[in-house]
């Protein structure tokens, strides 16, 4: 019975690990994901910045070993993985569509980024039931730039003032 309950606690911590590690490095792939997004909606509006060092292609793949200078790789370093280390592996994909968009928005031409981030947990206590000494940790955000449902609202940032918005020429017309 001893035995049972000190093999079960080791595994239980092995794979509490193991969770943790997951759920860290999802954290990481949604915020390299969102500054990928950042860069891409710049990039659709031929505004890149010097410092986004990397350039979108439809269908294309940027591995963060290769390319450590991409804003992405650097916030996905900010988050504790280095794409550069052998335990690492943090890939971005230009995916042509996505399950949660139907399209993106008209002329633009790289609407959407995946970002997979695994790591090599190391095993403490479950190497007994393995020739593995480590488990792959894996986690996967996508996102990208999507065009609104409707019009796009009109913010009043002075709504006192009668000239903030004025109608003129053609009816329903704003300028």
């Amino acid at each position: 019975m001893a035995l049972f309950l000190v093999a079960f606690v080791s595994l239980a911590t092995d794979y509490s690990n193991f969770w943790y590690h997951r759920q860290v490095a999802q954290g990481a792939a949604d915020a390299t994901c969102q500054a990928g997004a950042m860069d891409l909606m710049l990039y659709a509006e031929e505004e890149p910045t010097p410092s986004m060092n990397f350039t979108p292609t439809l269908g294309g793949t940027i591995d963060c070993k290769d390319a450590p200078t991409a804003a992405p790789c650097i916030i996905a370093k900010y988050n504790g993985y280095d794409g550069t280390l052998p335990d690492n592996k943090v890939i971005m994909t230009f995916p042509v569509s996505v399950s949660w968009s139907n399209s993106g928005p008209r002329g633009v031409a790289v609407p959407y980024l995946q970002v997979d981030i695994s790591e090599q947990v190391p095993r403490y206590f479950s190497k007994v039931l393995s020739t593995s000494s480590t488990v792959a940790a894996h986690a996967s955000a996508s996102c990208g730039l999507v065009a609104p449902p409707g019009p796009v609202p009109i913010i009043a940032l002075h709504p006192t003032d009668p000239q903030t918005i004025s109608m003129s020429g053609t009816q329903n017309s704003i300028t």
